[in-house]
């Protein structure tokens, strides 16, 4: 199934966000086409992880992480962004 415009430029910016903080996410040798290949899977990860340190009040753990937290607002508001093949 191929993305519309919207979902292209959505996962883009998911993806780079996390190419960009590979270490945050526990995978800094990990090749960028694995990263890219597991966008589902990382992205419910940091779902999930956000829901656990906000119940704990693990305030050290969310400011790490800021930068998927503002990421995961602006695609909720559906903010526009580049697509990682620069197509929209």
């Amino acid at each position: 199934m191929a993305l519309r415009a919207g979902q292209k430029a959505r996962a883009g910016r998911s993806t780079s966000a996390w190419l960009a903080h590979k270490a945050d996410i526990g995978a800094p040798h990990t090749s960028d086409e694995a990263i890219v290949s597991q966008f589902d899977d990382i992205c419910l990860m940091l779902y999930l992880l956000i829901g656990m340190a906000q119940e704990r009040k693990d305030r050290a753990w969310l400011r790490r992480h800021v930068w998927w937290r503002a990421l995961a607002h602006q695609l909720r508001n559906k903010k526009p962004g580049t697509p990682l093949d620069g197509q929209a």
